[in-house]
């Protein structure tokens, strides 16, 4: 086993060990000729030639991230076979897991951890969604990044796997679900609903601050009887957690219900914050809720037709986008509207400003479900941001973009991607 200092592949050197399990070992490693951070997975050969890692090297993790384009999953740029070891190299994804989060804070505020939610659906989505899909089989709260800036990643893809028959493994005892164990009837069969099984549980790890129990009875019973927990967020957990496979909720049923419950906190913490400013003046304020919300359509409808009125041959001026960013980021807008305005900003900011830095905040704040494209304009402006040269990575990804792009039913939305792609491949050309 390699110490710190070493290197490895003559380009790799061992700063520490950050991760550990089962039969590999993560360090992180600076690239010696580029000064850039990687993590670096060393897995056995003995395991390896025991099939607990097929289709070496790299084993279950790099055949199927290779096929990913997602950015909630780190990229796979190396593989190689050293000293009777074998080793992937990937992107370093600094952060915090959510295990120690956990154990750190207790109970995650539930408005936090449905934020959380929402990001490791959109993950599980886009794998399920896959041709043929491919299931994860191993949500945990250790496998989730929470990075500095809040964004949330999930990594280590060691059990994963496309569906083709029935797909037999081990995962996390209380995480995984029964059928991934055999459950009552020995047969180890798995498929989109044990993922969800594994996210019901890992939501009520964050939500109750314990670990779930082995015991599914139990478990049920602990999260019934919670009334820490919303009702809300009870139903869904319960909903995803079912011992039949078949009872689960779907993916998207599940991705909605999210969504919902997200957007009900949102207003219920506002109402909160209303009435504790007021509560001298409860009467009244009640009397004017009515005249409030009217005030505040019309208020949204006057910063809706200020803004129309900055558009020139279809596309938004310079001056349209300045208000626009003035509203996202004062946060004047419904969620619909933010999303709509922040896919304008960010292909404004792509195509007049060549700005990729501004133009990734805003695509950050877009849905990757309601806008895929938005984790390919992030990825590309990721690329166009660093320092290294392009290469064959930012090409398959541009030729992604445009064959999603090739498939999307919306004119509109096309057409401006086109445009968008258009003028990055003219600068990739340029340099």
């Amino acid at each position: 086993m390699p110490g710190t200092g070493h290197i490895l592949h003559k380009r790799y050197r061992i700063l520490k060990e950050i991760g550990r399990g089962g039969s590999s070992v993560v360090y992180l490693c600076e690239d010696i000729n580029m000064g850039k951070l990687w993590a670096c997975k060393e897995i056995s050969a003995v395991a390896a030639l025991d099939g607990s890692f097929p289709d070496i090297p790299g084993g279950g993790d790099i055949r199927l991230l290779k096929k990913l384009d997602h950015p909630m999953f780190p990229r796979i740029t190396d593989a190689f076979y050293e000293a009777d070891n074998y080793y992937m190299i990937s992107d370093y994804i600094d952060g915090i897991s959510l295990d120690t989060l956990i154990k750190l804070k207790g109970r995650i505020p539930e408005r936090r951890a449905l934020d959380i939610g929402i990001s490791l659906m959109s993950a599980l989505m886009y794998l399920h969604g896959l041709s043929p899909p491919i299931l994860y089989l191993d949500m945990k709260p250790g496998n989730v990044i929470i990075r500095p800036d809040g964004e949330v990643r999930l990594i280590d893809f060691g059990i994963a796997r496309q569906i083709l028959e029935g797909s037999p493994c081990m995962g996390t005892v209380g995480f995984s679900p029964p059928e991934q164990y055999g459950g009552n009837t020995g047969v180890k069969e798995t498929s989109k609903g044990s993922d969800i099984f594994a996210f019901g549980m890992t939501l009520a790890a964050m939500v109750t601050g314990t670990r779930p129990s082995k015991n599914l009875d139990e478990q049920t019973r602990f999260i019934s009887e919670n009334r820490s927990v919303s009702g809300g967020l009870r139903h869904i957990i319960l909903a995803c957690t079912k011992a039949d496979i078949n009872e689960r909720i779907s993916d998207h049923c599940l991705y909605s219900r999210l969504k919902r419950l997200r957007g009900k906190n949102k207003r219920l913490a506002v109402s909160l914050a209303l009435t504790a400013a007021m509560v001298l003046t409860l009467f009244l304020s009640f009397m004017s809720i009515g005249r409030r919300e009217d005030r505040d359509r019309e208020a949204l409808r006057s910063m809706l037709k200020s803004i129309n009125c900055h558009i020139q041959d279809g596309e938004y001026t310079a001056e349209g986008i300045r208000i626009i960013c003035s509203y996202i980021d004062g946060g004047f807008l419904d969620d619909d509207a933010t999303e709509s305005f922040s896919y304008e900003a960010a292909r404004f900011f792509i195509e007049s400003e060549g700005d990729f830095v501004r133009a990734k905040r805003y695509l950050r704040k877009l849905d990757e479900y309601t806008y895929p494209e938005a984790s390919y304009m992030l990825r590309l402006c990721e690329y166009m941001t660093s320092f290294d040269e392009p290469d064959d990575e930012l090409i398959d990804c541009l030729k992604d973009f445009e064959a999603y792009n090739a498939r999307l039913a919306d004119i509109e939305r096309k057409t401006k991607n086109e445009k968008t792609i258009a003028l990055i491949r003219a600068q990739i050309s340029e340099e």
